[in-house]
């Protein structure tokens, strides 16, 4: 964020065209604004906008701000499995077994991969089995066998940790 220009009085058309050359907004407070701006605004693609109280310009800007922040992402860790064998690998996927050590592992989550405790990527899981069923979760104890696709080749003896990616909106404390 960055304050372009200030002044005082009414807005101008000069105040349009310093914010179309700088790609910013024109904001008002307690003033109006002199013939012709806004037509040239519409014209130049420039929002003006006027407040005459000042939490609502506040608002306003924090608003604006929040859309330009994006949204968060929130990772979580549900599971983690050891792999046991590696049954098939392909150009772009591999098909291993393993054992649930801890929490569960989902279909819809992805995997971090770790050998000798050092993290070398990230996998998706494409198919998810319990003995010969395809099946949607595997808890702690049991075993699995999964077709995963990534970069990195999965070793016998490698730790994956699945994990969940959720977004949530940032937002601005104003207070």
């Amino acid at each position: 964020l960055r304050v372009v220009g200030a002044g005082l009085g009414q807005v101008t058309e000069a105040d349009v065209l310093q914010a179309e050359a700088a790609g910013a907004q024109v904001i008002g407070f307690h003033v109006k604004s002199s013939l012709g701006v806004s037509e040239l605004a519409d014209e130049k693609k420039v929002t003006v906008k006027y407040f005459s109280v000042i939490y609502k310009l506040l608002e306003d800007a924090t608003a604006t701000l929040e859309e330009l922040l994006g949204a968060e992402v929130i990772e979580k860790i549900i599971g983690k499995m050891l792999v046991l064998k590696i049954f098939r690998t392909e150009k772009n996927s591999q098909i291993i077994g393993g054992r649930v050590e801890e929490g569960k592992i989902i279909k819809t989550a992805k995997l971090r991969i770790f050998r000798k405790g050092l993290a070398l990527g990230e996998a998706e899981i494409l198919e998810l089995q319990a003995g010969k069923e395809a099946v949607n979760e595997v808890v702690e104890g049991e075993q699995c066998g999964m077709q995963v696709k990534g970069k990195i080749a999965i070793e016998e003896g490698d730790a994956l940790e699945a994990f969940t990616e959720e977004e949530r909106e940032r937002k601005i404390n104003a207070s």
